[in-house]
């Protein structure tokens, strides 16, 4: 990995980011290109934390697991959970 001092961050790091977000999400090349059909934030945090569950499981152990990968505390996981209806 690359140091630097600046704290400027360069487009060709945003743009590889947010790249592999999107395609985390599942949005497809041809859907990021149309205006149209892009998802809202909601959208997208509702769908990034429902492969998250997916993926480490729906158990009170997976939730736990999920929330330390998402960043967030697990009572945040389950107030985001409940206004999603994820369960």
């Amino acid at each position: 990995m690359n140091e630097s001092t600046s704290s400027v961050i360069p487009d060709s790091l945003v743009k590889k980011h947010i790249k592999r977000a999107l395609d985390t999400v599942g949005i497809k090349r041809e859907e990021r290109e149309d205006p149209d059909s892009l998802l809202s934030l909601n959208q997208v945090e509702e769908n990034y934390i429902k492969k998250t569950l997916d993926y480490y499981g729906r158990t009170l152990e997976g939730k736990k697991e999920a929330a330390h990968s998402l960043g967030i505390s697990i009572s945040t996981l389950y107030n985001k959970i409940r206004s999603y209806k994820l369960e």
